[in-house]
């Protein structure tokens, strides 16, 4: 008996009002997951919401996660166990960074030679829950990653 597929969204619950932090994660994982549909395995696992803070504008969005898809708010919503503080040009080199296995193994962040690792060491990234919360950290990094 074959599995029914059940279609994955992304959708921001502010609609037309949502933020600028907002609107940019939902093209970016609504682009990530056309290309890569093998990812909804990964936001599947994902128990708890994580929040993203725009540190250029003071904006911040909530990915929420379901079975059935990802809402994105404005603000903190929930209690998150993983925060990105990030500027814009840090999220398009987190786009940019390799992460394998699911987001398991953040390759981009372990390279000596990554910025990201560099920025992160020196705090201009700030990923809180980064140790605490090891795999659900990938598995964020892996959903923003629009490398292979």
């Amino acid at each position: 008996m074959a599995k029914e597929f059940v279609p994955f969204t992304v959708t921001c619950a502010g609609g037309e009002e949502a933020n600028g932090i907002a609107n940019i994660m939902q093209a970016l994982l609504v682009q990530n997951f056309a290309n890569k549909p093998n990812l909804t395995k990964t936001a599947r696992k994902m128990r708890h919401p994580v929040t993203i803070v725009n540190t250029d504008t003071d904006t911040e969005c909530t990915l929420d996660f379901a079975n059935e898809g990802i809402t994105i708010y404005n603000g903190i919503v929930g209690e998150p166990r993983v925060a990105l503080y990030i500027n814009s040009d840090q999220l398009l080199q987190l786009s940019q960074m390799k992460v394998k296995a699911g987001g398991k193994l953040p390759v981009g962040l372990i390279s000596p030679r990554s910025p990201v690792l560099r920025q992160v060491l020196s705090r201009q990234i700030v990923i809180k829950g980064m140790l605490s919360h090891y795999f659900a950290t990938g598995r964020a990094l892996a959903l923003i990653s629009l490398a292979d």
